[in-house]
């Protein structure tokens, strides 16, 4: 899994060869939250 800046200059989540919300099954918008802990 890899967070990086997008052309939109926000936050976004993405796989390798594929798609983020098709393989954890999740949508997505502006309305999300995303909470990164250790």
């Amino acid at each position: 899994v890899m967070l990086y800046n997008n052309e939109l200059m926000r936050v976004a989540v993405a796989v390798n060869q594929g798609s983020f919300s098709e393989d954890y099954d999740i949508g997505y918008g502006p309305d999300w939250l995303i909470r990164i802990t250790k």
